[in-house]
């Protein structure tokens, strides 16, 4: 069975040291269907099926689009920080356990396996939903409360 992966890839975010269409290779070099979305305008929408898990490239805005747009369906996120706030964005999605960072394009393959073997991750994803729609989730990200949920390994320890 072919997993798949979709990734959310703001290219106007970051210092266009990863381009979408390599970390779309790289995820399909790991044995993955991955297919590219290029920028978060309609997010929701263009995010009904995504797969069995989603790589965000991208900053806040992005990350929080990709937050609501899973919000209750169980899909855990992937975040490749690249610069500016997008390290503490990345930081607390790893903290609430909703997924991992990528510590480096060349490991996106070996943190989505991660995700996906651990099914913790999906669950703690649909679990925080509810937390993501009532919050200031932006707020969150910068001042790193959303609480911890242990689900194994962070990307540290991979």
């Amino acid at each position: 069975m072919t997993v798949r992966v979709t990734l959310v890839y703001n290219p106007t975010a970051g210092d266009e040291q990863h381009a979408g269409e390599d970390l779309v290779e790289q995820l399909a070099e790991a044995g993955y269907d991955a297919r590219l979305l290029s920028n978060r305008k309609k997010i929701p929408r263009r995010l009904e099926d995504p797969g069995e898990l989603v790589v965000v490239a991208g900053g806040d805005g992005s990350v929080k689009s990709v937050a609501l747009a899973l919000a209750g369906r169980g899909v855990p996120m992937a975040i490749l920080p690249r610069f500016g706030d997008q390290p503490l964005n990345a930081a607390a999605v790893e903290a609430a356990r909703a997924g991992l960072v990528v510590p480096g394009p060349e490991r996106i393959g070996d943190t989505v396996a991660a995700l996906l073997t651990n099914p913790a991750y999906a669950g703690v994803a649909a679990a925080i939903a509810v937390e993501v729609r009532a919050s200031d989730w932006t707020s969150k990200a910068r001042t790193s409360t959303v609480p911890n949920r242990g689900c194994g390994r962070t990307s540290h320890q991979m």
